[in-house]
């Protein structure tokens, strides 16, 4: 049985943070993780959309470019390159920040698999290895984020429907795109969809777009 001060469950923004903290403080720390290190920011959330939201961006300002004078030819949007350069980006990032050997040399011990606590102080941990491990710290950091919540829409199910986690893996553009849920998220891939040039609707329960957004709060 391993013995450490703190064990971080879950490698995204967080738990990173949390245990690269731990270890600068002198603390014997372990991070643990079931898939990737980066979590949503690096692979479904943040970095994916804002890198799609910078292109979509762009493609607009040069089709209103004619507007002020500046005359570009026709605007055509090479999806499949536009994708590559998104995981380029992630992958960058990841390289950079958030891979197992950026933490290594920090001190913090990363073990790949998922904890379940035996009691308040000792996990068991199944990963790649034939019995699962059992570690014990003093202090745990339970980081393990969120995934995408699924709708009780009649048949739904039934269809290839996508979410954050799978949005940037298309293939080709959509030619139509259906965002159920007016919040940040939903807006943001919908503009930035409907400035490459797809068609997009967007549907929410709310009598408006961003309803947890106050009308007085100063981004409104």
């Amino acid at each position: 049985m391993k013995e450490y001060d703190v064990i971080v469950i879950g490698a995204g923004a967080a738990g990173l943070t949390a245990a690269g903290v731990s270890a600068s403080l002198g603390a014997k720390t372990a991070m643990i993780e079931a898939r990737k290190n980066g979590g949503d920011c690096t692979w479904y959330g943040c970095i994916p959309s804002k890198t799609l939201i910078h292109a979509a961006t762009t493609a607009w300002q040069a089709r209103k470019a004619k507007s002020f004078g500046i005359n570009i030819p026709e605007i055509s949007v090479d999806f499949p390159a536009l994708m590559k350069h998104i995981r380029n980006v992630q992958e960058h990032i990841y390289n950079e920040a958030d891979a197992p050997a950026v933490y290594e040399q920090m001190g913090v011990e990363v073990i790949p698999g998922r904890a379940s606590f035996i009691d308040e102080h000792t996990i068991s941990i199944a990963g790649e290895q034939d019995q699962p491990l059992t570690a014990r710290a003093k202090f745990f950091v339970i980081a393990t984020g969120s995934q995408p919540a699924v709708p009780p829409i009649e048949g739904l199910r039934d269809i290839d429907f996508l979410t954050n986690e799978t949005l940037f893996s298309l293939a080709e553009q959509p030619r139509s795109l259906l965002v159920l849920g007016a919040g940040p998220v939903g807006i943001e891939m919908g503009q930035a969809f409907c400035c490459l040039g797809s068609k997009v609707t967007v549907i929410d329960a709310a009598d408006r777009i961003l309803p947890k957004i106050t009308l007085n709060s100063p981004h409104s």
